[in-house]
């Protein structure tokens, strides 16, 4: 499976801002055509099939058989979570603003930033009634974050 990347390509007569760079193409008598040049990233990856492993918890009463469930532990990427990022219908840039957010915090990690310098709130707090997709946000993030930074955090 491949995970896409959303980023511009070659475009004829784009305007340019961010990082991206413009090439014309000249000619004797002038310029034929610029376009947008941009990076394209593809990630490849496998899809774990595994089941989800329950972590339980002991009550602690000898007499009880049963634990309970604490939670379950699913290996990412998980070919139950593939195509849940595409699905979910939000905002515009929320998706996007959610990936940069992820990935900022690591940057300020690379560059041995001390938290005790400087503050940074590392909390997402999601709210809602029931049903309107919290935990299939989170799950998604996740998945689409175990492919994204596969390379930095090997299994």
């Amino acid at each position: 499976d491949f995970d896409e990347f959303e980023e511009d390509t070659a475009v004829p007569g784009s305007n340019v801002s961010g990082g991206d760079s413009t090439k014309a193409v000249s000619a004797s008598n002038g310029t034929i055509g610029t376009w947008l040049v941009s990076s394209v990233r593809v990630y490849a990856y496998v899809l774990s099939d595994e089941e989800a492993s329950a972590e339980e918890l002991d009550t602690g009463n000898d007499n009880d058989d049963e634990d309970l469930t604490a939670c379950e532990t699913l290996p990412l990427p998980h070919s139950t979570l593939a195509g849940l990022w595409d699905s979910l219908i939000l905002p515009p840039m929320t998706k996007s603003n959610l990936l940069q957010y992820a990935s900022s915090a690591l940057l300020f990690s690379d560059k041995l930033v001390a938290p005790h310098i400087v503050g940074w709130n590392r909390v997402v707090l999601l709210h809602g009634p029931p049903g309107t997709g919290k935990t299939s946000l989170c799950r998604a993030l996740a998945h689409k974050l175990s492919i994204r930074l596969s390379d930095r955090f090997v299994n």
